[in-house]
């Protein structure tokens, strides 16, 4: 199984009383299971179809109205209509992201891996840690950048014009 970060909002989408929210990352079982979903070929016969991972009879789904109201996120059981397989198929597609610099703030979240270097070796890191990676925080010192990389944007803190923000936007 996998699961469906949220850089804008800093956690992963996870279901709720059948609802699907973005919930900041948590340290629990229920956290993993709730923000975990199998990939299938798409019930519409295109894109994925994605089903709960501790509710297995459950599939990702949007419902709602149009704008303004707008759609919300469920995990809904498939009750064999032609609507449900629209609903419950999405269509992924690659998304451009770069690198945006800000100045003069860290970020106050966990460090992924616990590692430190230069911001070449954390762009590596994030390179590698599946999606998870939302910005890198530099300190100058006198050998040169320490950098560290981050899970979340969440929780800037002031702290001087001696540290840089790499902010990976999409």
């Amino acid at each position: 199984g996998g699961s469906v970060w949220s850089r804008t909002s800093g956690g992963y989408l996870r279901h709720r009383n059948y609802q699907v929210w973005v919930d900041p990352v948590t340290d629990t079982d229920l956290y993993r299971k709730d923000a975990t979903f199998t990939e299938e070929e798409g019930a519409a016969g295109n894109g994925v179809t994605l089903r709960s991972l501790n509710y297995p009879d459950l599939t990702l789904r949007h419902s709602g109205h149009p704008l303004p109201r707008g759609y919300n996120l469920w995990v809904s059981r498939d009750d064999g209509t032609e609507k449900f397989k629209l609903d419950s198929t999405f269509v992924v597609e690659k998304v451009e992201c770069e690198w945006r610099v800000e100045s003069g703030y860290r970020l106050r979240s966990n460090r992924i891996r616990g590692m430190a270097g230069s911001l070449e070796m954390m762009k590596d890191v994030c390179a590698g840690a599946a999606g998870e990676c939302a910005a890198i925080s530099c300190r100058e010192g006198p050998e040169g950048a320490c950098c560290s990389a981050h899970t979340s944007t969440a929780g800037k803190r002031k702290w001087g014009g001696n540290f840089t923000t790499h902010v990976y936007d999409c």
